[in-house]
């Protein structure tokens, strides 16, 4: 495996769904979720979207497995409609396709509409960069806010998106991660940003009637960490918050 996709799996891939740890702190980081980050992890940060999906379905309360049981079928249909990368791809381009593979999958786990079908082909081309960065920072920070970054261009350009209401949950993974991995790298002023971001994109996720969206972004929102254990959460993260009234 080369340099480039050992960063993109390091970055863009978490450890196996059921291995993950996360959990929630009731008191600290908000109402505790049932899954425990199985979820978000699942539907962002898994290889197998539609495998990961299921599995969690599996062990999900009897009230919600229904809805993660459609939602992984749905996945599983968006999966046998891939196309495969040409015989001779490159490594990179065949990782490249699985990740925006994994997106698509995704997106139609989440919203179940017609339209977030089809949109979903390219909106998922449009999310990742043709090729990971040339030189990726030893902290981890680049790849995340690369991605934040398209997703916010991808909004902007298309006000009207039938996968919007993936892009919000997906937007707070990625400003979780930067923040995570600049919260390790002590980069404040990026924490500082990356944590108004998420708040920004959490309100519009949790705003959410859908029950499938909400217990994604609660998911996401009830754990410590995603990624790497940092003692802040980006929710309430103020570190000015001292001096401000002084």
């Amino acid at each position: 495996m080369d340099a480039d996709r050992q960063t993109w799996r390091r970055i863009l891939v978490a450890a196996a769904v059921a291995g993950v740890v996360g959990v929630a702190d009731v008191g600290a980081q908000g109402a505790e979720s049932p899954y425990d980050g199985r979820l978000a992890k699942a539907v962002f940060l898994s290889d197998h979207v539609t495998d990961a999906v299921a599995q969690v379905a599996s062990a999900a309360p009897p009230a919600s497995r229904g809805m993660l049981t459609e939602a992984a079928a749905r996945a599983r249909r968006r999966a046998s409609s891939a196309i495969d990368p040409p015989a001779g791809s490159s490594p990179a381009s065949v990782s490249l396709a699985a990740r925006r593979q994994a997106i698509g999958e995704g997106m139609v786990a989440l919203v179940s509409s017609p339209e977030a079908v089809a949109e979903s082909f390219p909106a998922a081309e449009a999310l990742l960069p043709a090729a990971s960065p040339a030189i990726e920072d030893a902290q981890g920070i680049a790849i995340p806010l690369a991605l934040a970054e398209a997703a916010e261009g991808y909004l902007k350009a298309h006000r009207e998106s039938a996968v919007a209401a993936y892009l919000y949950p997906y937007l707070m993974v990625q400003y979780r991660l930067a923040f995570e991995a600049q919260a390790a790298a002590k980069a404040l002023e990026g924490q500082k940003t990356s944590a108004r971001k998420y708040r920004a994109f959490r309100v519009r996720a949790m705003a959410s009637t859908d029950p499938l969206l909400k217990a994604v972004a609660d998911d996401i929102d009830a754990q410590l960490y995603l990624q790497r254990p940092v003692p802040e959460h980006p929710r309430n993260f103020d570190p000015d918050a001292c001096c401000r009234d002084k």
